[in-house]
Parts: C-alpha cells; sequence; structure tokens
C-alpha cells in the first residue's frame, strides 16, 4: 500500500530524501527562480486548459513518488516529504493524533507506522528539523487542484506562510 511508498525506490530513500530537499529549495524556497516564474504561472492559472495541463503533470510527478491526494494545499514539505493525506487516515497533517501506540498508526496497528514517526525516522531523530509550528488544517477549497500553481500564486498555508507557532 502507501506505506513506503517509492520513497524505497532505486536511489534508496537518503538520496531520494535530499533529492526532494534539493529541489524544495530551488523551487518552493523565495529566490530568483520562484519569483521568476510567478509570472508564468499566473498565466498558466488564466487558461483553463494550461492550468489543468499543468495539474495533470504535477499529478504524473506526485502520484508514483509520494502517492498524493491531490489536496492542493500540500504538506510534504511539513511531514518529511511524507503525504499525511494519503499516509495518514485520519489526514494528520499538524502533528499525530495521540493514537498510535508503540509507533503504530491507531488505525493499522502492527501494519503501518504513523506517518509522524516516519517523518522522525527521516529526520534521524533530529526533531529540530519539525519545524515548531503547527500546520493549519487542509484549505478544502484547494482540494483537486494543483498545488504548485496554489504555492505560486500565495493560495497554500506555505505561500501564506500561515502557520501557528508553538507556545512554550
Amino acid at each position: 500500500m502507501a506505506d513506503n511508498i517509492k520513497e524505497c525506490n532505486r536511489l534508496g530513500p537518503r538520496i531520494a530524501y535530499n533529492i526532494y530537499i534539493l529541489v524544495h529549495i530551488i523551487m518552493f524556497e523565495e529566490n530568483f527562480i520562484v519569483k521568476a516564474l510567478r509570472p508564468i504561472m499566473r498565466f498558466i492559472d488564466s487558461k483553463r486548459r494550461l492550468r489543468h495541463t499543468w495539474h495533470f503533470l504535477e499529478k504524473m510527478a506526485k502520484e508514483p513518488l509520494f502517492d498524493c491526494m491531490n489536496c492542493g494545499d500540500c504538506a510534504l514539505y511539513d511531514v518529511g516529504y511524507h503525504c499525511p493525506m494519503s499516509q495518514c487516515p485520519k489526514n494528520q497533517r499538524n502533528g499525530p493524533c495521540g493514537g498510535s501506540m508503540n509507533d503504530w498508526c491507531e488505525v493499522y496497528p502492527e501494519e503501518r507506522k504513523c506517518v509522524w514517526i516516519r517523518a522522525c525516522e527521516r529526520y534521524s531523530g533530529n526533531l529540530n528539523k519539525i519545524k515548531p509550528h503547527i500546520v493549519l488544517p487542509q484549505d478544502w477549497q484547494l482540494w483537486q487542484t494543483a498545488s504548485w500553481l496554489n504555492f505560486s500564486l500565495g493560495r497554500d498555508h506555505y505561500s501564506k506562510n500561515a502557520y501557528v507557532e508553538y507556545k512554550k
């Protein structure tokens, strides 16, 4: 099933993860590439056929790699490049539900590890890599839309930097 998606692709999980980080830095951190692409993304979004073609291409890239659900408000970055919408039966994108026991999902015990445990494992136990904030719930108005366009045009939680900070 979706448990270890193609993370175990031929490159191996550590190399694949490092590639995801590099792509994220290039395409989703505020830099000259992102700024240069914004007008192009606006144009793509304004044309129905281009928008649907772009969405199709995004699906072709993300579904095999991450078992993407096309939520339109992508939280891959927040959960160590594991899709919480497809890999958590409760769609917990803002942290573990609290029902897991001994690292196992409470819905699929002894069958599937909690997606947040897998994120921690991916970070090699370095919990500082998990952002010190809570990811907001899914924006359901973006469901089944292109998350790359939503990011570029400031519609998703990541581009809005819409997080709730933990209070200490």
